[in-house]
């Protein structure tokens, strides 16, 4: 079996493969919360260099009055919380909603492959994030600010388009194959049912990390 930093690279040439892979691997909830558990140690790390350069949503400071120091644990939290709600209420739709068409035992495995999927996507996203958290830490926030949100199309606000396409499409993608793997449904039906779990996946993670 492939080691889990190898099967990132894997899913981008076969993504189907990849998920029929890990079907297969045992201990498939701690394998999951192995997956979910690099995004959150990355989105600490970028969060902690936010704190570092001062630059924390405005909510927090002139609403709230919460200095940066509370903002970081805080932060976390709600990371950590809509994360893990977001990716229980992802697979409770998908499984609902297919099993409704083709009854399938076994929870583990879906919430592994939705692991992997919700990992896979912000992977793409830190890719670009990490980097620019570290501009930002290094007290370039107002020119990275005025490159994306500038009257004039900048070279900055096409390669955040771009990351943000890129991670929106690696949920579009992967839920469905999810869907393939496990209920062996026809593609329409896939492709339904990976869209409504995205969005639920979607809806509840923003409504915990937004203020």
């Amino acid at each position: 079996m492939k080691p889990i930093w190898e099967l990132y690279f894997s899913v981008l040439r076969y993504p189907q493969l990849v998920l029929q892979d890990l079907m297969n691997r045992p201990n498939k909830l701690v394998l999951g919360f192995k997956f979910l558990s690099i995004p959150i140690g990355f989105y600490t790390l970028m969060s902690l260099l936010l704190v570092t350069s001062g630059e924390i949503p405005d909510v927090f400071t002139s609403v709230l009055k919460m200095s940066t120091l509370k903002y970081f644990p805080l932060s976390i939290l709600m990371f950590l919380t809509g994360l893990m709600l977001a990716w229980l209420a992802a697979y409770f739709a998908l499984h609902q909603l297919a099993s409704c068409l083709k009854p399938q035992a076994g929870f583990e495995t879906g919430l592994l492959l939705l692991a992997f999927s919700i990992s896979t996507a912000m992977y793409v996203a830190l890719i670009h994030d990490l980097p620019v958290s570290l501009w930002v830490a290094m007290g370039n926030f107002n020119v990275m600010q005025d490159s994306i949100t500038g009257g004039a199309v900048s070279v900055q606000a096409i390669v955040v388009w771009c990351f943000e396409g890129l991670y929106h499409l690696a949920f579009f993608v992967l839920f469905p194959l999810s869907v393939k793997c496990i209920y062996q449904l026809n593609t329409e039906r896939c492709i339904g049912i990976g869209f409504i779990s995205v969005v639920v996946f979607k809806v509840v993670y923003l409504a915990c990390t937004s203020v």
